[in-house]
């Protein structure tokens, strides 16, 4: 205690003598006190962090007011972020860290702006290595010239985390093995051992546990050999996440073991998903009431500190806690709750997945008003999302596009250029060639314009012909649900609008051996009325409706990563297709395009 308030009262007087001195001399000789305050923050890094903050941040006030040049600035940035580092202050670590790669871009420094680099592969939130993954490929390149091996591998490995998070799983794999191969001379066990981690999480990503939990064990070996608690505490909460389902009990001891190797105070957002994925185990094992504690818990540590991303996770979880144990109120409660606040941050990805829950948690209240408010929010949502990266993915397709036919005619110039002084001993080639060479040029250009036609003629007509969208019976209200549907109060509703309403809530297309008499059954119609309406609204039969929808449906699957290894034929069956020619029929009629053409195109939008 006592050596605590000497320090506090050491770093009291050094910034009053900062102040002091900054306060008296700074108008007459700037630049001589900047230079001995550098002098004096730089000689304390070590011995004194605080008070190497306490002088570079009064420094940095001063850029507002001052003269300070670009260089000057990075100088001081570079002994903060050396401060900083011997604090273990990781937000902080990060946050200077982006200062210095915006200073250090104006002048430039490449070598400042990697050095910023390493750090970020460690345990840190995503968003600073989001923020920073311009700069990796070049300052790999750095390193790499000033035949830096660890700095190197250590930024390969980082390089290999970004991919991984944009969903390159392949290409993430190849970085994380090419950086062990940097890194095997240097000995560097500790960064070999996060890598080792990385290449588990990657595995787990794509369901092959065995080869997960190998690297993961491999990775916590030299963990415990290096004595890295971080490492330990993040090789277990993986490991709490791979035993969640096979081994529930493994997996609550590994979570336990992760928290208390973590310290709180360096790595609050880490500790917290800790707990939230030991709250997910007790899910698991349908141990409510525990989950429900660890993320009332989770919930009040982070509104204490004001921690948004722990604020939503936490509320998000309680409402998934009381809908399983069908207290629907206080679900709903949570719920909105948190999507209000991802409204707020626009986190719009986020919201596509919490929406499902909670019109799931509105079905089950009974409440199918509220249930098809939310879905059609969710499909409005969906809507937008895909009609801007659409649009985006066209205008990227015609740029390049643009792009090749420029190069291609450049290339035919150059070509006919150097023709030109052979011509009369090789004319009979030249014309050959040029003929050729104009020939491919036209059939290029005749195939990128089909493709960007086809693309450009799909994208309008899912725009202007999505049954979910555009149908002018569907534009009302569909709140309310006629008797016939669902037993409560009768209501004018067209038969169309009940037709495609308990489409969208019942989903019976999904069976392949639907019949209209069943349909009829189910809504109280007689079915020469149905096949009445459906020719009224542009189908052709009873299959041609059902069609729609089950294209619809497969769409959907080929838009989702979970799909992405599952079988075309097999999506098709379980979208309610009995074989593969109707399939192929129906999604060509409604989308103009072959079904592995858009999965493997059009469905990366």
């Amino acid at each position: 205690m006592k050596n605590n308030f000497y320090r506090c009262l050491t770093n009291f007087l050094s910034l009053l003598l900062v102040s002091i001195t900054i306060s008296c001399n700074y108008s007459n000789n700037n630049d001589t006190l900047v230079e001995n305050l550098l002098v004096k923050a730089e000689k304390n890094s070590e011995k004194n962090p605080d008070s190497t903050l306490q002088i570079t941040n009064k420094l940095l006030q001063l850029t507002s007011i001052s003269t300070i040049d670009d260089e000057k600035q990075l100088q001081i940035y570079k002994i903060k972020y050396r401060a900083l580092l011997n604090l273990g202050l990781i937000d902080s670590i990060c946050i200077t860290g982006q200062k210095i790669r915006e200073v250090a871009s104006r002048i430039p420094d490449s070598l400042a702006i990697a050095e910023t680099l390493i750090v970020l592969y460690s345990d840190v939130d995503y968003k600073y290595i989001k923020t920073a993954k311009e700069y990796v490929p070049s300052a790999i390149n750095t390193f790499k010239h000033k035949n830096n091996k660890y700095e190197e591998g250590v930024l390969t490995a980082l390089n290999g985390v970004i991919l991984r998070n944009e969903g390159d799983f392949s290409n993430s794999q190849k970085h994380f093995f090419k950086a062990l191969e940097i890194l095997e001379p240097t000995d560097s066990l500790k960064v070999i051992g996060r890598i080792y981690n990385s290449l588990g999480n990657n595995f787990a990503s794509a369901k092959i546990m065995d080869k997960s939990t190998y690297y993961y064990n491999k990775a916590l070996k030299i963990a415990e050999i290096r004595k890295d608690s971080l490492l330990q505490a993040s090789v277990l909460a993986n490991l709490g996440i791979n035993y969640k389902i096979s081994n529930p009990d493994l997996a609550i001891k590994c979570s336990n073991s992760a928290l208390n190797l973590l310290p709180v105070n360096k790595a609050q957002g880490i500790h917290l998903k800790l707990k939230y994925n030991l709250a997910n185990i007790f899910l698991e094992k349908k141990e409510y009431d525990k989950a429900e504690l660890i993320f009332k818990k989770i919930l009040d540590d982070a509104t204490k500190t004001d921690y948004q991303e722990g604020i939503i996770m936490a509320k998000a979880a309680l409402g998934n806690v009381y809908g399983l144990k069908k207290q629907f109120t206080f679900s709903v409660n949570y719920y909105t709750s948190a999507l209000k606040m991802l409204k707020n941050t626009n986190q719009k990805d986020v919201i596509l997945m919490l929406l499902p829950e909670l019109i799931d948690v509105y079905k089950k209240a009974g409440d199918t008003g509220k249930a098809l408010y939310y879905t059609d929010l969710l499909l409005e949502l969906k809507s937008k999302i895909l009609t801007v990266e659409k649009t985006k993915y066209i205008l990227e397709l015609e740029k390049k596009y643009q792009a090749e036919k420029k190069n291609l005619e450049i290339k035919n110039l150059q070509q006919l250029g150097s023709l030109r002084y052979n011509i009369i001993i090789i004319l009979s080639i030249s014309l050959l060639i040029v003929l050729l060479l104009w020939r491919q040029r036209n059939r290029l250009y005749r195939e990128n314009k089909n493709a960007y036609a086809v693309l450009i003629k799909k994208y309008k007509e899912e725009n202007e012909n999505d049954v979910y969208k555009n149908d002018h019976s569907i534009n009302n209200s569909i709140s309310n649900i006629g008797k016939e549907t669902f037993g409560v109060e009768a209501i004018d509703v067209s038969l169309y609008q009940k037709l495609v309403t308990y489409y969208k809530i019942e989903k019976p297309y999904l069976d392949c051996k639907l019949k209209a008499e069943f349909i009829a059954k189910e809504i109280g119609v007689p079915q020469r009325d149905i096949a009445l309406i459906l020719k009224a609204n542009g189908f052709t039969s009873f299959s041609n409706f059902n069609n729609k929808f089950r294209v619809e449906e497969v769409k959907k699957c080929f838009e989702d990563t979970n799909y992405e290894l599952i079988k075309m034929d097999v999506i098709a069956k379980q979208c309610g297709f009995g074989s593969k020619q109707p399939f192929y029929s129906a999604f060509e009629e409604f989308t103009g395009l072959n079904p592995g053409y858009y999965r493997s195109e059009i469905a990366k939008l």
